[in-house]
């Protein structure tokens, strides 16, 4: 595949993990266990956006481990051309779990930080912003660039009653640092974004 042209002085290329644009083409990466301390995720480098692409990374999670995934500029850059946009799959069933497209108003990366409420096989997906009707398809953004992705699990249990709350705690019994969200009526997470 020839590299894109984005503008007369820079190429994106295709990157390594290519072809990966489908759940069904999805690369898998192995993740190390839950670990209770967050802060050294796997970070998958020299990726790219190219015009229409999307790239989707399957992992295995386990019931009541918490997922850290988050695009980054690659290392050394000063300015970021890609505005990502990520969702969080059920790669079992094609679900779509979590969206998120800036990190927040000054930084066009992505993040999600959400609890695995089951075992299964998950899957990230990457593509430029905007994807307003959540299509996961690479064909609505508008921009290219490199990137990195960072991708951890945390060790987490959760405590349930009648009101259908959970509440992230660490498996000592105490409350998690990071409020994770609680559940409503209809059984969908509500995180922080």
């Amino acid at each position: 595949v020839p590299p894109v042209r984005i503008r007369d002085d820079v190429r994106i290329p295709p990157d390594q993990y290519e072809p990966n644009n489908t759940l069904d083409t999805r690369t898998e990466v192995f993740l190390d266990p839950p670990v209770m301390i967050t802060g050294n995720p796997m970070v998958l480098t020299g990726l790219t956006i190219t015009s229409g692409d999307i790239d989707f990374f399957s992992f295995e999670g386990s019931g009541t481990s918490i997922l850290h995934a988050e695009t980054r500029g690659p290392e050394g850059a000063t300015s970021m051309d890609l505005d990502s946009f990520m969702g969080l799959f059920s790669a079992d069933t094609g679900e779509l779990l979590e969206f998120n497209d800036d990190i927040n108003s000054s930084n066009p990366m992505s993040r999600i930080i959400a609890p695995l409420e089951q075992n299964g096989t998950f899957s990230v997906a990457v593509e430029s912003a905007p994807d307003e009707d959540l299509a996961f398809d690479g064909t609505s953004g508008t921009t290219t660039g490199f990137y990195e992705l960072a991708l951890e699990l945390e060790q987490g249990s959760y405590l349930s009653n009648d009101t259908d709350i959970i509440i992230g705690l660490t498996p000592d019994g105490t409350f998690i640092e990071d409020f994770i969200g609680f559940i409503n009526e209809s059984k969908q997470p509500i995180h922080q974004k």
